[in-house]
Protein backbone atom coordinates (compact mmCIF):
# COMPACT_ATOMS: atom_id res chain seq x y z
CA UNK A 1 0.00 0.00 0.00
CA UNK A 2 2.67 2.31 1.06
CA UNK A 3 5.73 2.74 -2.22
CA UNK A 4 9.02 0.84 -0.94
CA UNK A 5 10.53 3.94 -1.30
CA UNK A 6 8.14 5.51 1.59
CA UNK A 7 8.54 2.37 3.70
CA UNK A 8 12.16 2.65 3.39
CA UNK A 9 11.67 6.12 5.50
CA UNK A 10 9.47 4.42 8.05
CA UNK A 11 11.51 1.47 8.77
CA UNK A 12 14.76 4.02 8.58
CA UNK A 13 13.34 6.33 11.04
CA UNK A 14 10.89 5.29 13.81
CA UNK A 15 11.24 7.91 16.07
CA UNK A 16 8.73 10.32 14.26
CA UNK A 17 7.06 12.90 15.99
CA UNK A 18 3.99 14.78 15.53
CA UNK A 19 4.84 18.77 15.39
CA UNK A 20 3.01 20.09 18.47
CA UNK A 21 5.46 18.05 20.23
CA UNK A 22 8.40 19.64 19.55
CA UNK A 23 10.88 19.48 22.00
CA UNK A 24 14.27 20.36 21.06
CA UNK A 25 16.61 20.84 17.67
CA UNK A 26 17.07 17.32 17.36
CA UNK A 27 13.28 16.08 17.26
CA UNK A 28 12.49 14.47 13.99
CA UNK A 29 9.18 16.15 13.18
CA UNK A 30 6.91 14.14 10.17
CA UNK A 31 4.30 16.00 8.86
CA UNK A 32 1.60 15.97 5.82
CA UNK A 33 0.67 18.49 3.87
CA UNK A 34 -2.87 17.20 1.92
CA UNK A 35 -2.84 19.30 -0.86
CA UNK A 36 -5.06 17.10 -2.68
CA UNK A 37 -6.42 14.27 -1.46
CA UNK A 38 -8.47 13.73 2.04
CA UNK A 39 -8.99 10.06 1.28
CA UNK A 40 -5.21 9.17 0.50
CA UNK A 41 -4.89 11.11 3.96
CA UNK A 42 -7.29 8.98 5.58
CA UNK A 43 -5.55 5.44 4.34
CA UNK A 44 -2.26 7.07 5.48
CA UNK A 45 -3.01 8.04 8.85
CA UNK A 46 -4.41 4.30 9.63
CA UNK A 47 -1.24 3.06 7.91
CA UNK A 48 0.74 5.12 10.27
CA UNK A 49 -1.29 3.85 13.15
CA UNK A 50 -0.85 0.22 12.73
CA UNK A 51 2.94 0.89 13.26
CA UNK A 52 2.88 2.91 16.06
CA UNK A 53 3.43 6.39 14.29
CA UNK A 54 1.61 9.85 15.27
CA UNK A 55 2.51 12.97 12.56
CA UNK A 56 0.63 16.08 11.82
CA UNK A 57 -2.00 16.66 8.56
CA UNK A 58 -2.28 20.03 7.78
CA UNK A 59 -5.47 20.34 5.23
CA UNK A 60 -6.39 23.20 2.76
CA UNK A 61 -9.33 25.08 3.19
CA UNK A 62 -9.76 26.54 -0.38
CA UNK A 63 -9.71 23.14 -2.36
CA UNK A 64 -12.62 20.72 -3.23
CA UNK A 65 -12.65 18.10 -0.46
CA UNK A 66 -12.84 20.76 1.73
CA UNK A 67 -16.12 21.56 0.80
CA UNK A 68 -17.08 17.64 0.69
CA UNK A 69 -20.38 16.92 3.07
CA UNK A 70 -18.08 14.22 4.65
CA UNK A 71 -14.75 16.58 5.39
CA UNK A 72 -14.65 17.06 9.17
CA UNK A 73 -15.80 13.37 9.23
CA UNK A 74 -13.21 12.41 7.61
CA UNK A 75 -10.47 14.73 9.45
CA UNK A 76 -11.87 13.30 13.21
CA UNK A 77 -11.17 10.11 12.04
CA UNK A 78 -7.61 10.95 11.24
CA UNK A 79 -7.68 12.41 14.38
CA UNK A 80 -9.04 10.27 16.45
CA UNK A 81 -6.01 7.82 14.24
CA UNK A 82 -3.86 9.42 17.41
CA UNK A 83 -2.78 12.20 14.87
CA UNK A 84 -2.59 16.62 15.10
CA UNK A 85 -4.69 18.29 12.64
CA UNK A 86 -3.46 21.55 11.16
CA UNK A 87 -4.31 24.39 8.79
CA UNK A 88 -2.33 24.35 5.38
CA UNK A 89 -2.89 28.05 4.92
CA UNK A 90 -3.71 30.00 1.73
CA UNK A 91 -4.93 32.96 2.62
CA UNK A 92 -2.50 35.49 0.65
CA UNK A 93 -3.89 33.37 -2.72
CA UNK A 94 -7.80 33.77 -1.56
CA UNK A 95 -7.43 37.44 -1.51
CA UNK A 96 -5.41 37.57 -4.79
CA UNK A 97 -8.47 36.08 -6.36
CA UNK A 98 -11.39 37.93 -4.48
CA UNK A 99 -12.23 41.77 -4.35
CA UNK A 100 -12.26 43.02 -0.48
CA UNK A 101 -11.44 39.52 1.02
CA UNK A 102 -10.93 40.06 4.56
CA UNK A 103 -8.26 37.59 5.45
CA UNK A 104 -8.46 37.73 9.22
CA UNK A 105 -11.98 37.41 9.43
CA UNK A 106 -11.98 34.29 7.26
CA UNK A 107 -9.20 32.93 9.16
CA UNK A 108 -11.21 33.49 12.21
CA UNK A 109 -14.20 31.17 10.54
CA UNK A 110 -11.99 28.75 9.18
CA UNK A 111 -10.59 28.07 12.82
CA UNK A 112 -14.17 28.14 14.12
CA UNK A 113 -15.47 25.97 11.54
CA UNK A 114 -12.82 23.23 12.91
CA UNK A 115 -13.68 23.77 16.54
CA UNK A 116 -17.26 23.68 16.15
CA UNK A 117 -16.56 19.90 14.89
CA UNK A 118 -14.28 19.01 17.34
CA UNK A 119 -11.13 19.21 15.75
CA UNK A 120 -7.96 21.03 17.29
CA UNK A 121 -6.37 23.05 15.63
CA UNK A 122 -2.95 23.75 17.01
CA UNK A 123 -0.55 24.86 14.11
CA UNK A 124 -0.44 26.23 10.76
CA UNK A 125 1.83 25.78 7.71
CA UNK A 126 2.14 27.58 4.24
CA UNK A 127 0.92 26.22 0.87
CA UNK A 128 2.63 26.92 -2.35
CA UNK A 129 1.19 27.43 -5.62
CA UNK A 130 1.68 28.86 -8.87
CA UNK A 131 -0.32 32.08 -7.65
CA UNK A 132 2.48 32.28 -4.94
CA UNK A 133 5.24 32.33 -7.76
CA UNK A 134 3.34 34.51 -10.35
CA UNK A 135 2.29 36.96 -7.42
CA UNK A 136 5.52 36.76 -5.48
CA UNK A 137 4.23 36.09 -2.20
CA UNK A 138 4.49 33.31 0.63
CA UNK A 139 1.52 32.62 2.75
CA UNK A 140 3.22 32.99 6.05
CA UNK A 141 3.59 36.58 5.57
CA UNK A 142 0.13 37.39 7.13
CA UNK A 143 2.05 36.86 10.96
CA UNK A 144 4.38 39.26 12.66
CA UNK A 145 5.91 35.99 14.31
CA UNK A 146 7.09 34.89 10.71
CA UNK A 147 9.08 37.56 9.54
CA UNK A 148 12.66 37.33 8.70
CA UNK A 149 15.84 38.87 7.35
CA UNK A 150 16.94 39.34 3.59
CA UNK A 151 16.92 35.41 3.34
CA UNK A 152 15.55 33.84 -0.09
CA UNK A 153 13.05 31.47 0.18
CA UNK A 154 10.81 29.94 -2.03
CA UNK A 155 6.49 29.29 -1.70
CA UNK A 156 6.86 26.76 0.89
CA UNK A 157 8.89 29.25 3.34
CA UNK A 158 11.75 27.15 2.63
CA UNK A 159 15.53 28.92 2.09
CA UNK A 160 16.37 28.00 -0.73
CA UNK A 161 19.00 28.23 -3.42
CA UNK A 162 17.38 27.18 -6.32
CA UNK A 163 16.10 30.92 -8.72
CA UNK A 164 13.59 29.26 -9.93
CA UNK A 165 11.22 28.71 -7.15
CA UNK A 166 13.23 31.98 -4.95
CA UNK A 167 10.50 34.42 -3.60
CA UNK A 168 12.38 38.05 -2.65
CA UNK A 169 11.42 39.67 0.22
CA UNK A 170 8.98 42.76 -0.80
CA UNK A 171 10.21 46.43 -1.20
CA UNK A 172 7.48 47.00 1.62
CA UNK A 173 5.20 45.98 4.20
CA UNK A 174 2.31 46.15 1.44
CA UNK A 175 0.56 44.11 -1.44
CA UNK A 176 -1.57 44.97 -3.47
CA UNK A 177 -3.95 43.18 -5.69
CA UNK A 178 -5.55 43.82 -9.51
CA UNK A 179 -8.51 44.72 -7.39
CA UNK A 180 -6.38 47.82 -5.88
CA UNK A 181 -6.82 46.42 -2.34
CA UNK A 182 -4.19 46.88 0.23
CA UNK A 183 -3.03 43.86 2.93
CA UNK A 184 -0.50 45.53 5.22
CA UNK A 185 2.11 42.00 6.02
CA UNK A 186 2.81 40.63 9.28
CA UNK A 187 -0.27 42.29 10.54
CA UNK A 188 -1.97 39.41 12.32
CA UNK A 189 -0.88 37.62 15.60
CA UNK A 190 -0.62 33.98 15.47
CA UNK A 191 -0.22 34.23 19.53
CA UNK A 192 -3.77 35.81 19.40
CA UNK A 193 -4.87 32.22 17.99
CA UNK A 194 -3.10 30.12 20.10
CA UNK A 195 -1.21 28.93 16.73
CA UNK A 196 2.50 28.07 15.99
CA UNK A 197 3.88 27.91 13.04
CA UNK A 198 5.57 24.61 11.27
CA UNK A 199 8.63 26.34 10.01
CA UNK A 200 9.38 28.09 13.24
CA UNK A 201 10.08 24.54 14.65
CA UNK A 202 13.66 24.94 14.26
CA UNK A 203 15.38 22.04 12.82
CA UNK A 204 18.53 21.06 11.43
CA UNK A 205 17.26 19.77 7.85
CA UNK A 206 13.84 20.27 6.27
CA UNK A 207 12.91 17.06 3.75
CA UNK A 208 10.10 17.31 1.46
CA UNK A 209 8.38 15.52 -1.31
CA UNK A 210 6.66 18.18 -3.19
CA UNK A 211 6.32 17.23 -6.66
CA UNK A 212 6.29 13.82 -6.17
CA UNK A 213 10.42 14.29 -5.26
CA UNK A 214 12.98 14.79 -2.79
CA UNK A 215 14.83 17.52 -5.54
CA UNK A 216 13.75 20.39 -2.68
CA UNK A 217 15.36 18.65 0.25
CA UNK A 218 18.67 20.01 2.78
CA UNK A 219 19.79 16.55 2.37
CA UNK A 220 19.26 12.52 1.35
CA UNK A 221 16.60 11.20 3.65
CA UNK A 222 18.77 7.80 3.72
CA UNK A 223 21.97 10.01 5.38
CA UNK A 224 19.39 11.75 8.02
CA UNK A 225 20.14 10.85 11.77
CA UNK A 226 18.68 13.81 13.65
CA UNK A 227 16.98 17.26 13.52
CA UNK A 228 14.83 17.17 10.51
CA UNK A 229 11.59 18.04 9.89
CA UNK A 230 9.78 15.67 7.26
CA UNK A 231 6.92 16.89 5.07
CA UNK A 232 5.35 14.52 2.81
CA UNK A 233 2.17 14.92 0.61
CA UNK A 234 0.25 11.62 1.04
CA UNK A 235 -0.68 11.59 -3.00
CA UNK A 236 2.91 10.39 -3.49
CA UNK A 237 2.91 7.67 -1.36
CA UNK A 238 -0.02 5.44 -1.83
CA UNK A 239 0.28 2.67 -4.26
CA UNK A 240 -2.81 0.98 -5.41
CA UNK A 241 -1.53 -2.52 -6.99
CA UNK A 242 -4.54 -4.02 -7.94
CA UNK A 243 -2.74 -7.86 -8.39
CA UNK A 244 -1.02 -7.65 -4.95
CA UNK A 245 -4.21 -8.15 -2.73
CA UNK A 246 -2.79 -11.96 -2.01
CA UNK A 247 -0.03 -10.70 0.59
CA UNK A 248 -1.57 -7.08 1.11
CA UNK A 249 -4.35 -5.19 3.42
CA UNK A 250 -5.99 -3.17 0.95
CA UNK A 251 -8.38 0.09 2.45
CA UNK A 252 -10.53 1.61 -0.44
CA UNK A 253 -12.99 4.16 0.04
CA UNK A 254 -14.82 5.44 -3.16
CA UNK A 255 -13.40 8.65 -3.94
CA UNK A 256 -9.69 7.07 -3.60
CA UNK A 257 -10.87 4.63 -6.66
CA UNK A 258 -12.33 7.09 -8.71
CA UNK A 259 -8.57 7.58 -9.41
CA UNK A 260 -7.68 3.92 -10.09
CA UNK A 261 -10.34 2.56 -12.48
CA UNK A 262 -12.71 4.55 -14.27
CA UNK A 263 -14.04 1.66 -16.06
CA UNK A 264 -14.90 0.08 -12.51
CA UNK A 265 -17.02 3.18 -11.57
CA UNK A 266 -19.03 3.16 -14.66
CA UNK A 267 -20.03 -0.30 -14.14
CA UNK A 268 -21.08 0.44 -11.04
CA UNK A 269 -23.20 3.43 -11.64
CA UNK A 270 -24.79 1.56 -14.35
CA UNK A 271 -25.65 -1.54 -12.03
CA UNK A 272 -26.98 0.93 -9.17
CA UNK A 273 -28.49 3.78 -11.13
CA UNK A 274 -30.89 5.00 -8.29
CA UNK A 275 -27.56 4.97 -5.75
CA UNK A 276 -29.00 6.04 -2.59
CA UNK A 277 -25.87 4.56 -0.38
CA UNK A 278 -22.09 4.76 0.14
CA UNK A 279 -20.45 2.37 -2.54
CA UNK A 280 -17.18 0.52 -2.10
CA UNK A 281 -16.58 -1.75 -4.32
CA UNK A 282 -12.73 -3.55 -5.95
CA UNK A 283 -11.62 -5.43 -9.15
CA UNK A 284 -10.24 -8.89 -9.16
CA UNK A 285 -9.26 -9.43 -13.06
CA UNK A 286 -9.15 -13.23 -13.64
CA UNK A 287 -6.01 -12.53 -15.93
CA UNK A 288 -4.05 -12.14 -12.88
CA UNK A 289 -4.79 -15.65 -11.27
CA UNK A 290 -2.53 -19.04 -12.70
CA UNK A 291 -4.94 -21.65 -11.05
CA UNK A 292 -8.56 -22.53 -12.05
CA UNK A 293 -10.50 -21.66 -9.08
CA UNK A 294 -10.62 -18.12 -7.88
CA UNK A 295 -10.56 -17.95 -4.05
CA UNK A 296 -12.40 -14.82 -2.62
CA UNK A 297 -11.58 -14.46 0.98
CA UNK A 298 -12.32 -10.93 2.77
CA UNK A 299 -12.75 -9.37 5.89
CA UNK A 300 -14.86 -6.84 6.70
CA UNK A 301 -14.36 -3.92 9.56
CA UNK A 302 -17.25 -1.70 10.17
CA UNK A 303 -14.04 0.82 11.41
CA UNK A 304 -14.43 3.77 12.86
CA UNK A 305 -18.20 3.26 12.56
CA UNK A 306 -20.18 1.37 14.50
CA UNK A 307 -23.90 -0.48 14.59
CA UNK A 308 -23.67 0.30 10.66
CA UNK A 309 -25.66 -1.91 8.43
CA UNK A 310 -24.17 -3.54 5.43
CA UNK A 311 -24.63 -5.61 1.91
CA UNK A 312 -22.05 -7.03 -0.26
CA UNK A 313 -22.24 -8.66 -3.63
CA UNK A 314 -19.48 -10.37 -5.74
CA UNK A 315 -20.61 -9.79 -9.32
CA UNK A 316 -19.35 -11.42 -13.02
CA UNK A 317 -18.55 -8.67 -14.78
CA UNK A 318 -17.72 -9.39 -18.55
CA UNK A 319 -16.90 -6.86 -21.42
CA UNK A 320 -18.84 -4.47 -18.60
CA UNK A 321 -22.01 -6.35 -18.61
CA UNK A 322 -22.88 -7.76 -15.38
CA UNK A 323 -23.34 -12.27 -15.77
CA UNK A 324 -24.11 -12.79 -12.63
CA UNK A 325 -24.64 -11.48 -8.87
CA UNK A 326 -23.63 -13.11 -5.58
CA UNK A 327 -25.00 -11.73 -2.79
CA UNK A 328 -22.75 -12.81 0.71
CA UNK A 329 -24.22 -10.16 3.23
CA UNK A 330 -27.91 -8.66 3.23
CA UNK A 331 -28.21 -5.17 4.92
CA UNK A 332 -26.36 -7.01 7.81
CA UNK A 333 -25.26 -5.12 11.07
CA UNK A 334 -21.94 -5.77 11.48
CA UNK A 335 -21.11 -5.54 15.72
CA UNK A 336 -17.17 -7.19 15.13
CA UNK A 337 -15.25 -8.16 12.30
CA UNK A 338 -17.23 -10.53 9.93
CA UNK A 339 -15.22 -12.56 7.07
CA UNK A 340 -17.04 -14.33 4.08
CA UNK A 341 -15.35 -16.49 1.22
CA UNK A 342 -16.80 -17.35 -2.46
CA UNK A 343 -15.24 -20.25 -4.30
CA UNK A 344 -14.93 -19.08 -8.28
CA UNK A 345 -14.63 -21.10 -11.29
CA UNK A 346 -12.27 -19.25 -13.60
CA UNK A 347 -13.54 -17.71 -16.79
CA UNK A 348 -11.85 -16.05 -19.36
CA UNK A 349 -12.00 -12.35 -19.77
CA UNK A 350 -14.28 -12.31 -16.66
CA UNK A 351 -13.65 -9.76 -13.45
CA UNK A 352 -14.85 -10.66 -10.61
CA UNK A 353 -16.28 -6.79 -8.80
CA UNK A 354 -16.45 -6.74 -4.59
CA UNK A 355 -19.69 -4.30 -4.32
CA UNK A 356 -20.15 -3.00 -0.57
CA UNK A 357 -23.23 -1.02 0.01
CA UNK A 358 -23.11 0.92 3.35
CA UNK A 359 -26.83 1.79 5.11
CA UNK A 360 -25.75 4.56 7.50
CA UNK A 361 -28.91 6.50 8.08
CA UNK A 362 -28.93 9.87 8.41
CA UNK A 363 -25.14 9.82 8.91
CA UNK A 364 -23.26 11.65 5.99
CA UNK A 365 -20.18 9.04 5.81
CA UNK A 366 -18.41 8.18 2.82
CA UNK A 367 -15.03 6.50 4.01
CA UNK A 368 -13.67 4.35 6.14
CA UNK A 369 -14.40 0.87 5.25
CA UNK A 370 -11.73 -1.71 5.49
CA UNK A 371 -11.37 -4.49 3.20
CA UNK A 372 -9.02 -6.68 3.91
CA UNK A 373 -7.56 -9.82 1.52
CA UNK A 374 -6.82 -12.65 4.04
Amino acid sequence: MIKEEYEFIYKKINKFKPLYQYKNFNDILLRHDVDHSIDFAFILSSLEKKINIRSTYFFLHNVNYFYHDDFFEKVRAIQENGHEIGLHLDLLSDWFKNKNFNIEENLKKILSKFKSEKINIRGISSHGNKVCYEKKFINSWLFNECKYNNQIRNAEDIITKQKAYSIPLPKNNYLTNSFNDKFKLWSISLNKYNLYYANNLETKNYITNTGGNFLRSDIDISNLKKSAQINLHPEYMISFNLKSLCDKCEYFDLESLKKISKNNLEIIQEINKKKIYKDYYINICSSDRNYNLINIKYEIESCPLKDNYYSVYIFEVENNVVKKKYPLLNKTKLTKSENFVLKLEKKSKMQYQILVKNYNGNININSFLILKYL
